[in-house]
């Protein structure tokens, strides 16, 4: 998998911002989700320096789905939990099959797999240099850990 370069969310000095996924476009998203299952967002958390994600809870006839939206890319991750912070597991989950609306509106949805994909095998290379000294400080052993991250 290539991340781009925002996906861990550091630039260089000098660099011009990168473009920011809103929470109220993932906040959207949520209810356009939850509706299409006769669910509701119960919860909603936007990002926060230095938390690289927004998430949301919402609830369907089957519990409550944790959903996590990097900021700087939209990208959606179904979680057991609200990801704890500086670290922590997770248990990261599947989306459901009613998650298809987040892509709908825009936003690519992270299988297990992928998530679970140890750091050596991510391509890395398009990073920016300061995410790279990130990521050789904290040493996160797969993409999620790297992903969401609270570093700052």
């Amino acid at each position: 998998m290539r991340l781009p370069k925002e996906a861990i969310g550091f630039r260089d000095r000098g660099d011009e911002p990168f473009p920011e996924v809103s929470g109220a476009d993932f906040r959207s998203a949520c209810h356009v989700a939850a509706r299409a299952v006769r669910g509701r967002v119960v919860e909603f958390d936007p990002a926060q320096n230095p938390r690289s994600f927004h998430s949301a809870d919402i609830v369907t006839a089957d519990g409550i789905h944790v959903v996590v939206c990097l900021v700087h890319v939209p990208w959606v991750i179904f979680c057991g939990q609200k990801p704890p912070e500086y670290g922590g597991t997770v248990g990261f989950r599947s989306p459901p099959p009613w998650a298809d609306a987040f892509t709908y509106s825009g936003f690519r949805l992270l299988q297990l797999e992928e998530l679970a994909m140890p750091w050596d095998r991510v391509d890395s290379t398009a990073l920016t240099a300061a995410a790279c000294r990130q990521i050789q400080y904290w040493r996160p052993e797969n993409l999620a850990e790297a992903l969401l991250n609270w570093w700052d």
